[in-house]
């Protein structure tokens, strides 16, 4: 089954006393890739009708996020800056576990480019995909002296690389957001090569990739919530078993065909491989194995601090960790603390 824009439903039944499940409605933050290879690993392992729980993924994209409705089981799926600034609209939100311990985003530069630190960013049009992505470039120009107001904008209508890249290449723009093993490895695939600037280099200290649900559902439905998040994370202690085995199973059988990289299927395994190899980097920083997910009420207040001197929230918030972290549901799946 392939998913692509539409909604991917996998349904799994109690066995005992021949229970209804309960279904796990998962917002996506972007397409079906590597991103989520821990939920698609416990999906084609069967784990999530072990544990006697339906999994319906949403993809709902990087521009807006999802509006968990009330009375359903949703999980969200999105970055830590992004929960912290949701959380202190008002938002009744809770994180309960993150995929990456630190965040992997970074601007990429064209390796021809002038540009060989953020500062050379100034007076250069950088590309925006979401309203997200100013946070990202307002908090690392601000950690080199500068402001927004320094650089030009440029909105991005296209999650196409090969778009991207010629955008790069006749100097539409000069720098994009990413993550250090998305497009900074698909780019030089394409055999454009460039430059990263990290963020955790550039004042850019979030968690990465946070899982949330509304607080009312999560008080609600704790054991289905529990068994979410212990199903997923032993689906991604399996991916990192045999990284190759796991982009195999996503190209074959989840990544959207006409998102493949230049349309090549091997481009695409090649390049989820890496990622996945890259990426346990940021599952891992500071934590054990045994505790992936885990999160800490420091980080959190740490980030907040960040975000109300960078303006991704306002200056005088009263927002504490106590107000958008639980990690009763990491508790309950794995005991103590790292």
């Amino acid at each position: 089954m392939r998913v692509g824009s539409i909604i991917l439903v996998v349904t799994a039944l109690f066995f005992s006393l021949g229970a209804v499940a309960r279904t796990v409605h998962v917002h996506l933050d972007w397409i079906p890739d590597a991103e989520f290879a821990g939920i698609f690993m416990a999906m084609e392992k069967g784990w999530y009708k072990e544990a006697g729980i339906e999994i319906e993924l949403i993809p709902a994209g990087l521009d807006e996020m999802p509006d968990l409705p009330e009375g359903r089981l949703d999980v969200g799926i999105h970055s830590g800056q992004d929960i912290i600034r949701y959380a202190d609209k008002g938002m009744p939100i809770r994180a309960i576990a993150a995929n990456y311990q630190s965040s992997p985003i970074c601007i990429v530069v064209g390796q021809e480019s002038k540009i060989n630190s953020v500062k050379d960013l100034k007076g250069k049009t950088v590309g925006i995909f979401a309203p997200q992505d100013l946070d990202t470039f307002r908090i690392m120009l601000a950690n080199s002296g500068l402001t927004l107001n320094d650089v030009k904008t440029k909105q991005l209508k296209t999650i196409n690389e090969v778009e991207l890249v010629k955008m790069l290449k006749e100097k539409e723009i000069d720098a994009l957001p990413a993550w250090e093993f998305n497009w900074t490895l698909t780019f030089p695939l394409l055999g454009y090569r460039v430059r990263v600037f990290p963020g955790y280099d550039n004042g850019f200290h979030f968690y990465g990739i946070v899982y949330f649900a509304r607080k009312e559902i999560l008080e609600k439905e704790k054991e289905s919530m529990t068994k979410f998040l212990k199903t997923t994370i032993r689906g991604w202690q399996e991916v990192f078993k045999d990284v190759n085995a796991a982009a195999k199973l996503i190209v074959d059988k989840f990544y959207p065909a006409e998102r493949l990289v230049a349309g090549s299927k091997e481009l695409t395994m090649k390049q989820q491989s890496m990622e996945l190899k890259l990426a346990q980097r940021f599952f891992f920083e500071g934590v054990s194995k045994a505790k992936l997910g885990w999160m800490t009420e420091w980080k959190w207040n740490r980030s907040i601090q960040i975000a109300k001197k960078y303006g991704v929230i306002p200056a005088n918030s009263t927002l504490k960790a106590k107000d958008i972290f639980d990690d009763s549901f990491l508790k309950a799946t794995m005991g103590k603390t790292p």
